[in-house]
């Protein structure tokens, strides 16, 4: 393949001295090699865009290289555009994480990560910077029990992510797409083996803290369990369209009570900080939005919900 490319190269330097020491009265002085060589054909042209051949520093050499397969899977030769039936890209090799202060290295279009335990990464910048326009698939191995969450830039100053949430936890089921924009990683999307379900979580243990992870993972908080009332935590309203979803399964209230003080759950609290609770019904539910910063909506709900401050 080397010896290919160089002897084109070649031809195309004594092709450039032709055309630099000949008179050429056309607009375009055109080359074109195509060769196969297995089962791929290459096509090069070399363009002078002007007949002005005295000044050489303004010449322009454009190479195309078409690579196309028919519907029977045979080459056909199509200068100018490289397509194929699959595009396969090199892993680089896994990525120990240890500890919250590892660094995840943009070195391949594939990195797998391999933590030793569930860790939220602190490192700032969490991933080493890329050339503008990379992509980044960030997953972990299909039977990784532990996950790595990685913060937003504002959620972790100098983070250098911009994500579609305050968190987002990789794991193998969950992995994380990101485009790199010469400044920051931005998410583009976040694959989950179920996103089309609904993930039930019992009673998590009172004051339980709900994370935006829990949030945008399609989680149902239930007091399943519980034996007694239960106040939990609602996370802070930072990601307009962050959902919160609870239920009381058993015959107790459910307090909720935003994390931030200066957060309101409007329309159902007078202040800032106030929490609501419910009934006390089995089949009680509720679902809040994050409609602006700082502010949390009713999306829907069953029963009563009332101001509990």
């Amino acid at each position: 393949m080397k010896k290919v490319i160089f002897s084109l190269l070649a031809i195309l330097l004594l092709c450039r001295s032709v055309f630099l020491c000949s008179p050429v009265s056309a607009q375009r002085a055109y080359f074109k090699f195509s060769t196969p060589l297995g089962n791929e054909y290459y096509g090069y042209e070399l363009q002078f865009p002007d007949n002005t051949l005295s000044s050489i520093g303004y010449r322009k050499i454009s190479f195309d290289i078409g690579l196309s397969y028919d519907d029977a899977n045979n080459v056909v030769s199509t200068p100018g555009t490289l397509s194929a039936k699959t595009l396969r890209l090199q892993p680089s090799a896994t990525q120990n994480i240890f500890t919250a202060s590892s660094t995840i290295l943009a070195n391949a279009s594939v990195v797998s990560l391999d933590p030793n335990a569930d860790h939220v990464l602190t490192s700032t910048p969490t991933i080493a910077d890329g050339s503008a326009g990379a992509l980044l698939y960030l997953t972990c191995a299909n039977n990784e029990t532990h996950k790595v969450t990685l913060q937003d830039q504002d959620t972790l100053a100098g983070s250098n992510l911009q994500l579609s949430a305050s968190t987002r936890d990789i794991t193998g089921k969950a992995p994380l797409l990101l485009l790199f924009d010469g400044t920051d990683w931005v998410e583009l999307t976040q694959g989950s083996s179920s996103s089309s379900l609904y993930k039930i979580m019992t009673d998590p243990g009172d004051n339980y803290y709900i994370t935006p992870a829990n949030c945008t993972d399609s989680y149902i908080i239930t007091n399943n369990g519980a034996g007694a009332a239960r106040t939990y935590q609602i996370p802070n309203a930072d990601t307009v369209g962050l959902p919160v979803r609870v239920m009381a399964t058993d015959a107790y209230a459910i307090n909720l009570d935003p994390n931030r003080v200066s957060d309101q759950i409007e329309g159902l609290t007078n202040n800032p900080g106030d929490k609501i609770s419910s009934s006390g019904t089995a089949g009680d539910w509720i679902q809040l939005i994050c409609v602006e910063m700082g502010k949390w909506r009713e999306m829907g709900r069953s029963g009563s919900w009332t101001d509990a401050n």
